[in-house]
């Protein structure tokens, strides 16, 4: 799918500095700035879902969209598979890069868990359900999602053979265990 035109916006005024801001030119004018000055909650939710069909299209995004095929069997989206490429620098920034993916404010946990809970798939699916979340959970307990211990384990041995294949089988058996977790989760409780 071919990503939206873009658009620069030209200054207010010719006093005005001449910074280039990007607007998606589908986006409904003007959304930005009224989410900006407290418009209401519909300007608002405008804004965020510009905001995240803009993240949709950016590199992490196409990434993500890429790595889809490969997730799906875990239950797992694009956006999902955009923060387990983040959480590689450490398992806590899963939580934020998904707040980064749904366009929410840093603070705004009640924000962060109603947009999960409000995700559907293109044909009405909730996105997170707990299959999901177990699933989820299973994949971060097993995989090796910590850059700073391979690091480690690339100083402590001397060589790239270990941290590679510690990498590749954690990941492996994470992936086949979030699998079969979801598979038979899903088949159980659906």
């Amino acid at each position: 799918e071919p990503a939206p035109p873009l658009a620069a916006a030209a200054p207010a005024s010719p006093a005005a500095p001449a910074t280039p801001a990007l607007s998606v030119s589908a986006a409904a004018p003007g959304a930005d700035a009224a989410a900006a000055e407290g418009a209401g909650p519909e300007a608002a939710r405008g804004a965020h879902a510009v905001a995240a069909a803009q993240c949709s299209y950016s590199l992490a995004g196409r990434l993500g969209h890429g790595l889809e095929p490969l997730l799906a069997p875990l239950g797992f989206d694009w956006k999902i598979g955009v923060g387990l490429v983040a959480a590689f620098a450490a398992r806590e920034v899963f939580v934020s890069t998904m707040g980064i993916v749904y366009s929410l404010d840093e603070d705004d946990s009640k924000g962060i868990q109603a947009a999960l809970l409000a995700d559907r798939t293109p044909d009405g699916r909730r996105v997170w359900t707990p299959v999901v979340a177990v699933s989820l959970l299973v994949w971060f307990v097993i995989a090796m999602q910590c850059m700073s211990t391979f690091a480690v384990v690339r100083r402590e041995t001397g060589t790239w053979r270990w941290p590679l294949l510690q990498l590749a089988y954690m990941n492996v058996f994470a992936y086949l265990a979030a699998l079969v977790t979801f598979q038979v989760g899903s088949r159980l409780f659906s």
